[in-house]
This record gives structure tokens, sequence and C-alpha cells, in this order.
């Protein structure tokens, strides 16, 4: 255990009302929720070990979570544990560092083996999704459906012409004159629709070798995958049988016996909050504060120098034992910290040796010894009626807030654009979660229920993304809520978005008069490798359209108004980031907007046709990470700024508007 002066601090920092996230779990054996604070002692001493790390000679290449655990012995004393997920410069145990769990090692010549084997299909399956075939494909659609469409337009036109020609001809002919030139236009228009099978059939004609090809490539895909996924859950099972945590309540169980048979993947207990709270447990430390950040090169969306919370996948669904046995809820030791000591140099700690982790001494007999630091309550009581709602987990609350996380719950006020009986429109502020999240239960949703305890059954129509500002739809009962959802469902909503793209479009020059528009047509799925990240996907993705209209461009940058068409996620920031898009990311969105996405995969690109026509929206004067010159260029510069739906009770037509903040 290291003292706390050893990261560099010299004051405790301040703690904030509300913590800024929270490892949470539900305990197994109460059901109560259990909570461990990121407090900002913890991230100051992040931040400390940071330091260390950007000091290292020869410095980690390998990008990887460390985290750090705030502690206190029986005793009283003050001191930190520090961890990394994995193997660091390819070794799993490292002085001063807290080893793996207990376990693996027995297991290991089969996990080598199998990591090599699960190595191989992930190269494989990367060569699939990079064979030119699939982008071949998806060319030959684009371009053979803007032919159909011109043509189609053109016969349509053609058409219309007919028609008036029609009039013309039955207001001055009659008789066998009228019946010859009548029958000429039935052949023009029979004619038109045989150039359209032609057409079509030669489209195919073309088309057939290359999706022959692309439909191989995703049979071995899909044979691949499930290749995979079967050595994966060979290995999980194995590891899972081996792997023993302790928790704070004296318990010591395998992975196997804590999931019960829930699937969670290769690698669960390697991260750091769970080798963090597995070596507390087992030297009878109490836990006060913990934060985890990435260090090193950018990998699946994570950057070095962040915090990041417990990982959904793999951290979450054991978080509930490891925190069994803590106080539940409200036990704030940031804050007893702060009321008893005031300077680190009164910290003073003795080492505590981690040689009691090691691998060949920890054995399950001598964990299941560890005394509990402290008893698990039976019970507790919530705080009202509106954190007690039984309807959708979804849009519950699902935790019980302290009293100052109450009141600053219930002192945020939201902007109400619309109020009566039955709904409610606010203004969401950028930056705040629609529904309360496992972690975080700051959000619209939390807020309102906390500043109007009567309304149990309030909950949201639609979501924004937790970035994104603007208008968002809550419904006060369920009937409400039903006939709203009904109206996004059938697309009888109209949504408009303003945005701010980082560059200026080819071509356009600032100070237009004369919008332009159009249609985008991409399909979405998400990224099995790369979450939250949606991607365009032709060949398993979902339908996504996108209306847009270029309102001008000034200072370097492109102002846009959107309207989706379809609530995919993240629809319109791919939609614009996208080279088939826009090929502009929106300003401020650190998600599609920067480092591989700025300049690789989402940085350039040429938006070639749309539904009014045709026009260069090619790659530009990218301004990807800039933002500083224009006022709140740290946000997502995305709006929800008009929003159009009847009102389920009364039938009228509801339109709102919320003006764009920048």
């Amino acid at each position: 255990m290291h003292d706390l002066g050893a990261f560099g601090l010299t004051t405790l920092p301040p703690e904030p009302p509300l913590p800024d996230y929270c490892y949470q779990g539900r305990c197994p054996q109460t059901g109560l929720v259990l909570r461990l604070p990121r407090t900002a002692l913890a991230a100051a001493i992040a931040q400390g070990l940071m330091g260390q790390l950007q000091a290292e000679d020869p410095p980690e290449l390998e990008g990887k979570m460390y985290g750090v655990l705030v502690v206190t012995t029986a005793q009283g004393q003050w001191g930190v544990l520090k961890a990394f997920s994995g193997l660091r410069r390819g070794q799993a145990v490292q002085p001063g560092w807290v080893p793996p769990i207990p376990g693996r090692s027995a297991v290991a010549g089969s996990e080598a083996e199998t990591l090599a084997a699960l190595e191989r299909l992930k190269q494989e399956l990367a060569a699939i999704d990079d064979h030119p075939a699939w982008d071949q494909e998806a060319a030959l659609v684009q371009s053979f459906g803007a032919e159909r469409q011109a043509l189609a337009e053109g016969h349509r036109r053609d058409k219309l012409q007919r028609h008036q020609h029609r009039h013309q001809l039955q207001a001055t002919l009659q008789g066998s004159a009228l019946t010859t030139a009548l029958a000429q236009l039935d052949r023009q228009s029979q004619g038109e629709k045989g150039d359209r099978r032609r057409l079509k059939h030669q489209q195919d004609q073309a088309l057939a070798p290359v999706q022959a090809q692309t439909a191989a490539l995703a049979d071995r895909r899909q044979t691949l995958r499930q290749e995979r996924k079967r050595l994966s859950r060979r290995l999980q099972q194995q590891l899972h049988a081996t792997y023993a945590l302790t928790n704070f309540a004296g318990l010591s169980q395998s992975l196997a016996a804590i999931v019960q048979g829930q699937g969670i993947p290769t690698g669960t207990g390697d991260c750091c909050a769970p080798k963090l709270l597995h070596a507390a447990a087992t030297l009878g430390l109490r836990p006060r504060g913990l934060a985890e950040f990435w260090w090193g090169p950018a990998t699946g969306g994570r950057r070095s120098g962040q915090f990041y919370g417990a990982c959904g996948d793999r951290c979450q669904p054991i978080m509930g034992f490891l925190l069994s046995g803590l106080e539940v809820d409200g036990d704030r030791p940031d804050r007893q910290a702060r009321g008893e000591i005031h300077r680190l140099d009164r910290l003073s700690l003795d080492p505590l040796s981690l040689d009691r982790l090691s691998l060949d001494r920890l054995s399950l007999d001598r964990l299941s010894l560890a005394a509990p630091t402290s008893a698990a309550p039976t019970s507790a009581a919530p705080t009202s009626a509106a954190l007690r709602l039984g309807h959708d987990i979804a849009q519950d609350l699902g935790e019980n807030p302290s009293d100052s996380e109450r009141d600053s719950l219930e002192n945020s006020d939201l902007e109400r654009l619309y109020d009566d009986h039955w709904l409610l429109v606010i203004n969401k502020p950028a930056g705040l979660l629609s529904l309360p999240g496992r972690t975080c239960w700051d959000s619209v949703l939390s807020r309102l229920r906390c500043q109007e305890p009567d309304a149990l059954d309030l909950r949201t129509v639609h979501r924004l993304d937790q970035a994104t500002s603007g208008l968002l739809l809550l419904a006060r009962d369920r009937v409400t809520h039903r006939a709203l959802s009904q109206q996004f469902q059938q697309r009888q909503v109209q949504k408009t978005y303003g945005a701010l793209l980082s560059g200026l479009l080819p071509g356009l020059l600032p100070g237009l008069l004369d919008p332009r528009e159009g249609l985008i047509d991409l399909p979405l799925g998400s990224s099995a490798t790369d979450r939250p990240r949606q991607r365009v996907d032709f060949s398993q993705g979902k339908a996504s359209q996108t209306r847009f209209r270029l309102l001008g461009q000034t200072q370097g940058y492109s102002r846009v108004e959107f309207q989706p068409l379809t609530g995919r996620t993240h629809q319109l920031r791919v939609h614009a980031a996208d080279p088939r898009g826009l090929g502009l990311p929106i300003l401020g969105d650190r998600l599609y907007g920067s480092g591989e996405y700025g300049s690789g995969e989402y940085g350039s690109g040429q938006y070639g046709s749309g539904e009014y026509g045709s026009g260069e929206y090619g790659s530009g004067q990218t301004a990807v990470g800039r933002g500083q010159d224009w006022p709140g260029g740290d946000r997502l510069h995305l709006h929800s700024q008009g929003l159009t739906f009847i009102h389920p009770h009364t039938g009228e037509a509801i339109v709102l508007h919320c003006p764009t903040p920048f």
C-alpha cells in the first residue's frame, strides 16, 4: 500500500456535493444498491499516477486502463492501492502493483492456445471486413440506384407531359384521329416501362458476381464468428470456474458461482476495479474512493488521461458482489476524511506489504478467513415515493440518493417550454442524461421526479444523447406515453436539429443565400468491437435516413439543419461524419470527430447525390478538433430545435421551437 503523499499531493481537494461517477452494484444478499464514488481525492491521486507514468523511461507503448483505490486500515490509516488491467510490459505481476486475481495460472496453457486461435480468427475476420468487394458492392448499389432514380424522374416528367398532351388531344381531335394519337401515347408509356425493366435486368446482371462474392464472404464471416464464440465460451467456462473473488463481507466465490450462468466475456476479473476491490477486501482494508483512467495510445474510443467507469460487460455484472459488505448508500468517506484531516503530511503510513496477495500463497481457504470490515445492513428506507416506482426499470431511478444529492436534484431548474396535465417538454442542457444511468443518477427524469414527487408515472417518450441539447418530450401517464410513442414509431413526429459542422463543405461560398438540401440514406449498425460507436453497414445495418439543409457557412464552419426520418443511435452524428454522408463531423463531437475518425474513416468524403438533385459535398477544409475560436467550442454543437406532434388528448397540433444556442 502506498502513502497518499507518494502521488505529489500536498492538500486534500474539495469534494463536490455530487460525485461525477459512482461504481455501483446490487448486493446479492440484501438486494440493496451499494455505491463507491470516484471522489475528488481519488481523481487527484490518479492525476499524480498519470504524472508518474508520463515520466517513465522507456514509456509503456500499449494503451491500457489504470486504477487507484483510496483505502483506510482498521486503525484509521490512509493509503492507496494501484492496479493495471491485463498485462503491463508483458507481465501480470509487477512490484508495487496489485497482482492478478488468483486462479488463472491453473488454466494458463489452455488459455494461451485458445487466445492464439482467437487471434488468428480475429485477423481473418478483419481481412474479410476490409475486403474491397464490400465497397464495390456499395458503390454499385449507390450508382445503380441513382441511375434508376434519374430514369424514373425523367419518366415522371414524360408522364406529366403526356397527361397534358392527352387533354389537348381530347379537346382538339375526334374519332379515329383521337384514337390513333392516344394509342401512340400509350405505346410511349409502355416503352418507358420496358426501359425500366431492361435497366434493372442489366444492373442485376452486373451486380450478381459481386453479390455472390460478398455472400460468400458473409457466410465465411458467420462461420468464423461462430467458431470464435465457441472458443471464447469454452475459455470463459474454464476461467470462471478457477477465478476466486473476495468481497467485504468476507465471502469468497468463483466467477462461475457469482454470475450463475450469465454470459460474461473472457477477461472478466482482469480489469482494475475488480483487482483493486478484491485486494482491499483480502487485506482487510476499507475503500474510500476509486478512479480508473486510460493511459497510452487511443484505442476503442478511449483517450489517454480520460477517466472511465466500470465496463458494462466485464465489471458491472460482478460489482454488486465485490461491494458487498460496505455501508449502503450515503456513506461518504471522502467527506469524513475532509473533516478529520486537512494536510496530507499528517497521513504518514507504514508500508503494507503486498506479499499477502501473491499468487502462490493466496488460497481459497485463506480468503474465506478474511474478516469483514463492516457488516452489511439488512434494510434501508427509501427517500421518497418517487424512488419506489415499480414500473420499467429503464425509467426508474433504481437508487436512493443521499439527502445532499437529492437537494441538488430538486434545486436544478430545467427550462419548461410546454407543460400541461398530460405532457411536458423541456429544454435539455448539453451534458445532462435524459434518463438516470446505472452509475449516474443526475438526469432530466431524476431531476423532474425529485421536483414533482407526485409525478409517479412521468417518463420520457424519446431520448437525446447526453451531449445533445434541446427539446425533450415527457409523458405524465402511461396512456399519454403509449399514444406519443406510437406517433414516433409511425414517424408522425417531425424533429429538426441545428448543427455546426467542423469545416466548410467545398464549392459552397460563405454567405450563400439559397440553402442546399439533400437526403442522406446510409444504413447504420453498431460496432461490435468499438462500442458505443455506430458505423455505416450496408450488409446488416438498419435503414437510416436524414434530410439536411445547408443554411450557411461562416468562420470556417458550416451551419446545417437536420431532419431525421428514422431514429437510429447517433444517426445525425454518423451521417454528418461519414465520407459517404457529409464528410464533416459535428463540431465538438469527441466520438466521431477526432483522432482516427478525424482524418481517417470519418475525416473527409463526398456526398454524391440527394433527393433534390446532385452536388459536390466532398472533402473540404475540415476543422476537426477545432472550436476554440467559436463560443462554447468544447460542447457538441447539435441541438434539438424543432418538435411537431399531435396532442393525444386534444388533437391539437403542437409545434415547438427552441432556438439553437450556438
